[in-house]
């Protein structure tokens, strides 16, 4: 393969790449995202934070993001009510 071959090629990915960043940029300042921490926040500001399991935080999350009627969107009760119905402590 010819340097000149190589340099297109690179000059090819690296716009590729530049392409791909500015799509992340666009994401993130169009995004509304939760995440485990919002269940932490949620969890911690609740009458008994120590009900709650922190290994279940991540699984309550993606199942909330699946299941969730973007008719009515997720707020702070729909993360405590899975807290409450998902990640609480096994007795």
């Amino acid at each position: 393969m010819k340097i000149h071959d190589i340099i297109t090629k690179l000059n090819t990915v690296s716009a590729l790449l530049l392409g791909l960043k500015e799509e992340i940029q666009q994401y993130k300042r169009e995004s509304i995202r939760w995440s485990i921490s919002d269940f932490k926040q949620q969890a911690n500001n609740s009458e008994n934070p120590e009900y709650y399991d922190l290994s279940k935080f991540p699984s309550a999350l993606e199942l909330m993001i699946e299941e969730h009627d973007a008719d009515v969107g997720i707020n702070w009760d729909t993360i405590q009510s899975y807290l409450d119905d998902y990640c609480l402590k096994d007795k």
